[in-house]
Parts: structure tokens; C-alpha cells; sequence
């Protein structure tokens, strides 16, 4: 497992919080440039190295002098190839179903303008939920391609993806160190065997402890399980 899969984790988690605690807003708003920005790294789908808000891409003196904005909200650096997306952000205010307003034409066509230089080899619009684009929008963008994403979507597809990596990962632990053990104990002369795992912070180690206790116990007996501190002690039940 990735040593850095719980910290994603975390994060995606507090992402998916400020998504829902930003719904009311009624208008694009700042918030999602900057949570595009914080987690374009993090979805693997994305597959983006790196992704800055407009005022803070290092090469934005190289590429436009003096240029305080574009319509690009977001420019992110692909990991496969280090080409440049451009990314414009729009939030809406979605309904109980997650569904929002359509994107119409007017609201892209200086992004569309503006983003057609050759530097850019993508350009995404994120949006917050369910959000389309209208009629007029889409005829617009076959001739100069833009992809809708919905960020919530995404997020909820990698947090899907992560934990059941984990729940694997935790699987295949217990199951090789319940035989080991086993094995172990079997080639002792007392019938004892010991073991040690070890694992980054936050990918279940007193959860796959505990099954393995649950494994080696067999009906009728009793195993005990001995705590360095009350506060395990409540973890633990």
C-alpha cells in the first residue's frame, strides 16, 4: 500500500466537506478554483503532477508578461507527458439530486478564446456537481474542444478506489501472517510464535491485529489482548 494513501485519504474527505458546505453559494466563487488547484494531484484519473491558481503558476511571466488573467482559473501540469491544461472553474447551486444549472455559452466563450494557444494541450471545465453544458455550449466546444468535469464525482471515484486498495492490502496481511504464525507455532517446541507488523499510520493496524486475534482463537478459548494505554483500550473496543 501507499505510504501516502491515508493522508489522500484525509484530504479527499475534507474536499468532498467543503463542496457540500459551499453548495448554498449561488454564484462561481473562488473556493473551487482553489480546491481544483489543492486536488488535481490527488485524483489519479486526473493524472496531474502538479496544478496552481493563475496568480501563482511560476511560468506565468514566461508565457503571458504582464497578464493578470486570461479566463484560466487553474493551470495544471500533466504527470505522463508535463504538457499544460488549462481549467476554468464554475460553481453552481445544486438541488437535493446534486444537479445544478446548465453552463451556457456566454460563461465559456472567453475562456475558449483565450485558452487556444498552442500551450495548452487540454482544457477542462470543473464544475461542482451534476452540471451540463446547454445547447449552444456544446455546439461550440466540438470545434474546440473542451472536457466537463464534475470534481465531486471524481473525488468520490478515487475515496472508492483508495479504501478498497486498503481493504485489500488489510485482507492480504491477515491472511499471511495468520499462516505464518501458524507455521511458526508449529515448528516451536512450546508451540509459540510471535510477530511484528508494520505499517504507515492510518492503514488499519489494530483492525487487521485484531482479526488475526480472531483467527488464531478457537472455539472455547479465550485470547487477551494487552494495551500500553487507556486510550488504545477505547480504540480497540
Amino acid at each position: 500500500m501507499n505510504t501516502k494513501e491515508p493522508v489522500i485519504v484525509a484530504k479527499i474527505k475534507d474536499a468532498l466537506n467543503q463542496i457540500e458546505l459551499n453548495n448554498p453559494q449561488r454564484t462561481d466563487g473562488k473556493w473551487l478554483e482553489q480546491l481544483t488547484a489543492e486536488c488535481a494531484p490527488l485524483i489519479a484519473e486526473w493524472d496531474v503532477s502538479a496544478a496552481w491558481l493563475w496568480q501563482d503558476w511560476p511560468e506565468r511571466q514566461q508565457h503571458y508578461p504582464n497578464t493578470p488573467d486570461i479566463g484560466v482559473d487553474v493551470v495544471a501540469r500533466r504527470r505522463s507527458d508535463g504538457k499544460f491544461v488549462a481549467i476554468q472553474c464554475k460553481s453552481r447551486q445544486l438541488d437535493e439530486s446534486g444537479r445544478g444549472a446548465n453552463i451556457s455559452k456566454k460563461e465559456l466563450d472567453s475562456f475558449v478564446a483565450t485558452s487556444s494557444e498552442s500551450l495548452w494541450d487540454e482544457r477542462w471545465l470543473v464544475v461542482n456537481g451534476a452540471v451540463a453544458l446547454s445547447s449552444n455550449c456544446e455546439k461550440m466546444i466540438r470545434t474546440n474542444p473542451v472536457k466537463l468535469i464534475n470534481i465531486e464525482s471524481d473525488m468520490r471515484k478515487q475515496l472508492e478506489e483508495v479504501i478498497q486498495s486498503r481493504d485489500s492490502m488489510q485482507k492480504e496481511v491477515i491472511s499471511k501472517c495468520v499462516s505464518l504464525l501458524r507455521e511458526h507455532a508449529a515448528n516451536d517446541k512450546n508451540g509459540r510464535a510471535r510477530g511484528k507488523i508494520i505499517l504507515p499510520c492510518g492503514t488499519g493496524k489494530s483492525r487487521i491485529a485484531l482479526r488475526i486475534v480472531e483467527a488464531l482463537t478457537e472455539p472455547g478459548q479465550v485470547s487477551a489482548v494487552l494495551c500500553p494505554s487507556i486510550a488504545l483500550v477505547a480504540q480497540l473496543r
